[in-house]
């Protein structure tokens, strides 16, 4: 998942999105979307966090 624009080294060579180190930048650059606008893409994320108090010290457990 990107949350920026991708960065492309060197000079811009027309408005392409094009540099004179990467020639090819507007063929590899994602389209990147309007600001207040979503992509339509959802991601959930679950996680379980596990911890263990003994003698008021607390150890967190690994995740497996």
């Amino acid at each position: 998942m990107v949350v920026g624009p991708r960065y492309i080294p060197g000079t811009p060579m027309d408005g392409s999105g094009d540099t004179d180190q990467v020639p090819d930048a507007s063929r590899i650059t994602p389209p990147v979307v309007l600001e207040g606008t979503r992509s339509r893409h959802n991601i959930n994320v679950t996680v379980k966090l596990m911890q263990v108090c003994q003698f008021r010290k607390c150890v967190l457990l690994p995740i497996n």
